[in-house]
């Protein structure tokens, strides 16, 4: 009788997440932190509209109430609210409860230097450990490519009640904006329909180079954001100039997302650490890849591709006492699996939204 095994089927999986990425990647959390004493009996709430947080006034201030709101002019996916009391309360305390919340942007409207700089700083640690909350702040430089710097110091929104406000009144919309956009489409020049007017940088190019993200008032009444950068400032090998765009990290985010969970819910464990499967795993990556091209998420006309990574394959062999590694050609490197661990890496080539642009007309 034969048997009924199959090869995994990770291929499909793979090629599922490519065919939703742009959907998914529409459809942000959002993460956002006040300071309220109105009513101590909760400490976050999760609202999937902005009707349903209206249900809940009598919770907040009308502030708060209001930039509550303001989260979901980008229709994210859900907005949750993290309250922390007014007087005695620390942003560092609710920064807690977001890390165990799976979240995707994260910020607040303080208008505290110190809780601006709070939630940089738990962004970057963040990255450091490979989890991928992203955050906006107001006037900080953190250097930091999940962390956007957000520095207008004044907008003005269109609604009779507000009028000019400081700009890190602006962040919940922001917030709202980023988690929503979808990946087929970059945030620069995107138009901010509740804004009539903002108060600019001196210059508008020098603070994008410094990471600057910048409003600009493009016609009467009309507010769009400019080029759409993170704070991202310090370049070198890992950390390259093209990571300092948000959309590129948004779906450097996804592809990392997508690979390891699927590798470690349907692979680890499940198979043994052998060539074979290796070569398996990897063309399902290639094959995801392939399925972002579809979608405009990589390049098509690029390679796109993942494979076993051979010199940290073979320096793992040789850190572990064999030395002749050294000597051993590619193809025996690539056939000898090292214990558990397997090796990739990958070279792909992101899609950006169209920006610059340069026309030279000849006139005979």
């Amino acid at each position: 009788m034969a048997t009924t095994n199959t090869q995994p089927n990770i291929s499909v999986i793979f090629k599922q997440l490519a065919k939703s990425a742009v959907k998914r990647g529409t459809r942000g959390k959002v993460g956002f932190i006040i300071f309220d004493d109105t009513n101590k009996t909760f400490i976050n709430k999760t609202y999937k509209t902005s009707t349903e947080a209206e249900k809940d006034s009598a919770l907040y201030t009308v502030e708060n109430l209001q930039f509550i709101k303001d989260c979901f002019l980008g229709a994210p996916a859900s907005v949750t609210v993290i309250r922390i009391d007014k007087t005695l309360g620390k942003i560092t305390d609710a920064l807690v409860i977001a890390k165990s919340l799976k979240l995707d942007w994260t910020g607040t409207a303080s208008d505290s230097v110190t809780d601006q700089a709070a939630v940089a700083t738990f962004i970057k640690e963040q990255e450091l450990l490979n989890k991928q909350f992203k955050g906006i702040v107001f006037n900080n430089s953190a250097d930091v490519k999940h962390v956007v710097n957000f520095v207008n110091s004044k907008v003005t929104f269109t609604d009779d009640t507000r009028g000019e406000k400081t700009g890190n009144e602006y962040i919940p919309s922001l917030l709202g904006v980023f988690a929503g956009l979808p990946l087929s489409r970059s945030a620069t020049y995107l138009k901010l329909n509740n804004l009539k007017y903002v108060v600019e940088e001196t210059d508008i190019d020098t603070s994008i180079q410094a990471g600057k993200l910048c409003l600009f008032n493009d016609d009467i009444g009309v507010v769009k954001i400019s080029t759409a950068v993170n704070s991202l400032t310090t370049i070198d090998t890992i950390n390259t100039e093209i990571m300092s765009k948000i959309e590129v990290v948004e779906i450097m985010d996804l592809i990392i997302k997508d690979v390891t969970t699927t590798y470690k819910n349907d692979y680890v464990g499940q198979f043994k650490n052998k060539t074979d499967y290796q070569f398996l795993f990897i063309g399902a990556v290639n094959g995801y890849f392939k399925g972002l091209t579809k979608e405009d998420v990589l390049d098509g006309l690029y390679e796109n591709k993942s494979e076993i990574d051979i010199v940290a394959q073979r320096d793992a062999y040789i850190a572990s006492g064999k030395t002749e590694a050294e000597t051993w050609d590619d193809e025996q490197v690539i056939a000898k699996a090292f214990k558990n661990k397997m090796f990739m890496i990958a070279d792909v080539k992101f899609l950006e939204g169209m920006e610059n642009l340069r026309f030279a007309i000849t006139i005979f």
